[in-house]
């Protein structure tokens, strides 16, 4: 019946667009739209109404029908052995193997106690766990007398460790002098040598400035093989030397036992 005068309001709204002045159009158009809100509203009551019927009915299933498993109605997703953790319950231990462990079953004992169904005798370390604890303990962990004299014995080095470098400083301070003249010695010589390096070089550049008529970079090939002849004729000089003293040695041992 709605969707009738709804057509039929629409039609009449046609003929007066058509045949009536702007007034009543406007007049026609309020009494439709009017209209078509209340239709509009009570659909709406009567839906809302059907839904509360229904929720009613839904609710008193669930109250009355049988109840439906967790299983069913969880939506996390999380197993069995998990979901029993969150609700604090005891789980089984045949779901994973690091619970057959000796920690772990000295923690679900702790939680559970005999609801764990977990034998207290396992908890205990055997005779030859206790064995090997003793040997470790004995090794790592020493007993208190032990540590009180390993404490005395280290303190005992330490002093006299401490007496032995006094008894070295005052001997140091006695011959203050002569080690002294000692360190001065030791460091003229190693300027010496030093000095002697640095002449030696700055002869050995001149001379291969000499040689090739110009200041050379010491990585020129010509001056590397320059060095190179210079060593041979070096070792050659030195070689001669020895051979000649050798030669000197001798004649004087001859000529010493032609006397005699």
């Amino acid at each position: 019946l709605l969707l009738m005068f709804s057509k039929v309001n629409m039609t009449t709204m046609m003929i007066l667009e058509k045949h009536s002045s702007i007034g009543m159009i406007a007049f026609a158009k309020w009494i439709g739209t009017c209209f078509i809100n209340n239709s509009f509203r009570c659909c709406s009551t009567s839906n809302e109404a059907n839904s509360t019927v229904q929720l009613a009915d839904v609710q008193e299933y669930d109250d009355t029908g049988q109840k439906l498993e967790i299983e069913q109605l969880d939506i996390s997703r999380m197993s069995r052995w998990h979901r029993m953790k969150v609700h604090c319950e005891c789980p089984p231990m045949d779901m994973f193997r690091w619970q057959r462990t000796r920690k772990a079953l000295r923690k679900r004992y702790a939680m559970y106690g005999r609801a764990s169904g977990v034998d207290p005798g396992l908890l205990w370390p055997s005779s030859a766990e206790l064995v090997e604890q003793q040997l470790e303990d004995d090794l790592w962990r020493p007993k208190l007398l032990e540590t009180i004299e390993m404490e005395k014995a280290e303190m005992e080095r330490k002093q006299q460790d401490r007496k032995n470098r006094l008894h070295a400083i005052e001997l140091n301070l006695k011959n203050y002098g002569k080690l002294l003249k000692e360190y001065e010695s030791r460091i003229q010589k190693k300027n010496a040598e030093a000095l002697a390096v640095k002449l030696e070089k700055e002869r050995k550049i001149r001379e291969i400035q000499d040689f090739l008529g110009y200041a050379a970079d010491p990585t020129d090939p010509k001056v590397l093989e320059y060095l190179e002849k210079k060593k041979q004729e070096e070792k050659k000089a030195a070689k001669l030397a020895k051979k000649k003293a050798m030669e000197t040695k001798l004649i004087a041992q001859v000529q010493s036992n032609m006397k005699n």
